[in-house]
């Protein structure tokens, strides 16, 4: 993964024999050997969730448990006091000691990785591809980026490629396609280099396949399609349509049916021949927030930034989780970044397919100029196990 470096982090999802909520925190100590006293318990008249911590020993066996926060009654109660520091020994991991271990919830722990996800580069192959650049043309200037964006990102990605046109009206939309997988360079070069510009751009059309090939693979990770167009769309029902408002309909559509799906949608427009109202549309079809974002290029320098910023974001900011959160408990989840904690809302960020946190915006940012520790929590409950 590039940029900031993230190692996989371990919650303990548990619940008291009281079957109240709680999230537990990770936090250092150095060993010990007692345990500290609980904290009492404040009255309440909206019920209590206990915040209890789970302890990494040094060399020892120390736990301590948090006393309980009221939540919504009149005062919370105190806070219990943990047990004295030890040293030397191998690591251990304390426990809040008021568990039911007769409960699953507390046998399981919620992790969370990075996402590898699985990307669709959905490219045009249409005749104007063949224009000239420079001493070269726009489809060797694109092969060039895109094969060496692969081989930079193909140890963290599963690459698919796709170069989609209509030559022949019958088999349309033509898609010269390689399957998913990581390390997909060679596979990736050789369409391309198989493969030159012909016919029109049923973009629509295409990206209704590339959702069936995501669709199809059972890998575990987020689903992507880059979509790199080149010109007004047209579509196999209307080769020569050349952007009326029934092609340019039919690629909106195609993203909001694919983001329905759960398959999130990024737009580059290659030197933005096509009406920027329609780009935006397209672009805003498949996003989480409005406005969303295009990357509108015009240099090879360019075209490499934006498959760049489109990759970091959906490796530093897509967390994937081992358990399933609960389709009503999104907003029971918080996330903590450094010392600042981030809950639950559209701009903050948000569930995917009930397994993939997405940092939004701002939230991820914050993430990427992060040097502090990095959490994500669900209360007990809230997230099912296989």
């Amino acid at each position: 993964m590039r940029g900031l470096q993230l190692g996989t982090v371990t919650l303990l999802l548990a619940c008291s024999s009281a079957e109240q909520n709680s999230t537990s925190n990770m936090t250092n100590t150095s060993g010990g050997s007692s345990t500290g006293t609980g904290g009492t318990a404040g009255a309440s008249a909206g019920g209590s969730m206990s915040s209890g911590s789970t302890s990494v020993s040094n060399g020892g066996d120390t736990s301590s448990a948090a006393g309980t926060i009221s939540a919504g009654g009149a005062e919370g109660g105190e806070t219990g006091i943990g047990g004295d520091a030890g040293a030397g020994g191998e690591p251990s991991f304390g426990g809040a000691p008021d568990l039911n271990p007769g409960n699953p919830c507390a046998q399981n722990q919620l992790e969370f990785t990075p996402v590898k996800p699985i990307v669709e580069l959905l490219v045009s192959r249409a005749n104007r591809m063949s224009a000239e650049f420079g001493n070269s043309t726009l489809w060797e200037m694109v092969k060039g980026v895109l094969v060496d964006t692969v081989s930079a990102w193909q140890a963290d990605v599963r690459f698919g490629l796709s170069l989609y046109s209509n030559p022949d009206p019958l088999s349309c939309p033509n898609l010269i396609s390689t399957p998913f997988d990581f390390n997909n360079y060679p596979a990736i070069y050789d369409a391309f280099a198989a493969t030159e510009p012909m016919g029109e751009s049923p973009l629509g059309d295409s990206i209704v396949a590339a959702t069936a090939r995501l669709e199809a693979f059972q890998g575990a990770g987020l689903k992507v399609i880059i979509i790199l167009a080149d010109d007004n769309p047209d579509s196999c029902a209307d080769p020569e349509s050349d952007g009326t408002e029934d092609a340019q309909d039919l690629a909106v559509e195609a993203v909001r049916a694919a983001r329905d799906k759960g398959i999130v949608t990024r737009v580059v427009m290659l030197d933005a021949f096509s009406s920027l109202d329609f780009v935006q549309a397209l672009t805003n079809a498949g996003a989480e927030t409005l406005p969303a974002t295009y990357h509108n290029v015009y240099t090879p320098a360019e075209l490499t930034t934006a498959y760049q910023e489109i990759l970091t974001d959906i490796t530093t900011c897509e967390f994937q989780l081992n358990g399933t959160v609960l389709p009503d408990q999104a907003h029971t989840g918080l996330v903590t970044i450094g010392e600042q904690q981030v809950p639950y809302a559209l701009n903050t960020w948000q569930l995917v397919n009930g397994n993939i946190v997405r940092l939004m915006g701002p939230t991820c940012e914050m993430l990427k100029s992060s040097i502090g520790p990095f959490n994500i929590a669900f209360p007990c409950g809230a997230v099912t196990f296989q």
